[in-house]
């Protein structure tokens, strides 16, 4: 499967996951393979012949204001593809900087990631207070999602979502990757649509 990435024409720097200490002796976090697609949240069809992957971050200025795009997108074209959504953490933000996207992760655990998306960019406020009055507001299970805030398998996937990443060769969010024909360029309805419009008809 061909893949191409969208750079959109505004785009926030990406960072790789930071080395392990050398000498570390604790346990090494777990690992979550590029095969455990349930764990990465999505949006549409995931049996659609057409893919799209959307690199992103919630402090990326850019991100927050492709979303509205984005979401367009996903009503637009509804089953006829799907959306995955990953995380690509941002110049100088290590791990301490993860916790928004480990709360979507945790709100897709209980279905509920595209309500905490768009809640994580609308709020723009990160701290674990925040993050938890968001989930009381969307309606989670908030004493379940407080505890999946500390599961390593959350942080696993963001590290993945960071591989995948430089596998890909993106240099910055937002991001798109989709499926056949390749696509620069401006970061609108129509010509992102015109690119969809050109994998669905092949």
């Amino acid at each position: 499967m061909k893949l191409l990435v969208v750079m959109l024409l505004a785009a926030c720097g990406s960072a790789s996951p930071p080395p392990s200490p050398v000498g570390n002796t604790a346990a090494p976090a777990p690992q979550v393979t590029e095969t455990e697609t349930d764990t990465i949240p999505y949006t549409g069809n995931p049996a659609a012949r057409v893919q799209l992957v959307s690199y992103f971050n919630y402090q990326c200025s850019h991100c927050v204001a492709f979303a509205p795009t984005l979401d367009e997108i996903a009503a637009r074209y509804g089953n006829k593809i799907v959306i995955q959504h990953r995380v690509l953490r941002l110049p100088n933000h290590g791990p301490d900087n993860d916790l928004p996207h480990i709360a979507a992760l945790a709100a897709h655990r209980q279905g509920r990631f595209e309500a905490m998306h768009r809640a994580l960019f609308a709020g723009g406020v990160f701290d674990r207070e925040s993050v938890i009055g968001y989930a009381r507001t969307i309606g989670l299970d908030v004493p379940r999602f407080t505890r999946d805030l500390s599961d390593p398998k959350l942080r696993a996937r963001i590290d993945a979502d960071s591989r995948a990443a430089d596998r890909d060769r993106v240099a910055g969010v937002p991001a798109v990757l989709i499926d056949g024909r390749e696509y620069h360029g401006d970061p609108t309805i129509a010509p992102i649509s015109a690119a969809i419009d050109a994998a669905l008809a092949k």
